[in-house]
């Protein structure tokens, strides 16, 4: 079975290193190290939205042979694209449809403020931390250039040389675990945002397809949204949509919406 690709990049420069100071309880040595940095602003702002958004998670099974089918043509053509980057482009699409889980919750004047852009961010892991650098616009671009503008965030985030800007203005979150492996998860809103999709690990199993059962690549997904703006139903008819869209992969190729 094969994993769902990671974004490329080169090695990382390595991590500063942390300051340890080595002490003993009644049972023997322990390290210290600090918590902060990259490392204690992704802990403040996950714990935020554990404490403020009751989190519901829908799950699903997305077959990926058409997907799987399209990638090899494009890399035939010397084209490459990747996973990622078609389900953020089926991910804009169906925010269209589904404004509410392009939104954000103003508690402060009881507004529900619905976004008429979409701009996705990605979680990427790195030794110093998790970051979710931002694909703007992605309805304006072609699945190619949101596979190369990945790819190259991805890098910086690794080489530590992200611009604040980089990290802002996202309307929803893809994480992808698929690379490290796991099939299934409830991953934890990127507040103040009220949805994020998780992609686990691409692997062949059978599946029954008109009558007969055949071993299909399959991609596990995982929503998690906030129930105070969307309910169970909305983000099962969110999930089914992109799945629909993900199923003719080619028509998500091209770029929606003219830049302006």
């Amino acid at each position: 079975t094969a994993s769902a690709p990671a974004p490329a990049a080169q090695p990382a420069a390595p991590a500063p290193t942390m300051k340890k100071v080595r002490k003993y309880d009644m049972w023997g040595t322990i390290d210290h190290v600090p918590y902060q940095g990259a490392r204690k602003a992704v802990g403040d702002l996950m714990s935020k939205s554990k404490q403020t958004a009751p989190h519901v998670t829908h799950t699903d099974m997305l077959d990926a042979s058409a997907l799987k089918s399209l990638r090899q043509a494009e890399k035939e053509k010397g084209n490459t694209v990747s996973y990622v980057a078609l389900v953020m482009k089926a991910v804009a699409r169906a925010l269209k449809e589904h404004r509410y889980l392009n939104a954000t919750l103003d508690d402060e004047n009881k507004d529900i403020i619905l976004k008429n852009y979409w701009s996705i961010a990605f979680a990427v892991d790195t030794p110093n931390g998790l970051y979710a650098p931002v694909v703007k616009r992605v309805n304006q671009k072609t699945a190619a250039e949101v596979t190369a503008e990945i790819t190259a965030l991805a890098q910086k985030a690794l080489d530590r040389s992200l611009d604040p800007m980089d990290m802002k203005g996202s309307t929803f979150t893809i994480t992808n675990v698929g690379s490290v492996g796991g099939l299934f998860f409830t991953p934890i809103i990127n507040y103040p945002e009220v949805a994020i999709l998780g992609m686990g690990r691409l692997h062949d199993a059978p599946i029954a397809k008109e009558g007969q059962v055949t071993v299909a690549p399959l991609i596990p997904l995982s929503l998690s949204f906030d129930h105070r703006v969307i309910d169970g139903a909305e983000g099962a008819r969110f999930t089914a949509k992109v799945m629909e869209l993900l199923q003719d992969p080619a028509s998500l190729m091209e770029a929606e919406d003219k830049v302006g």
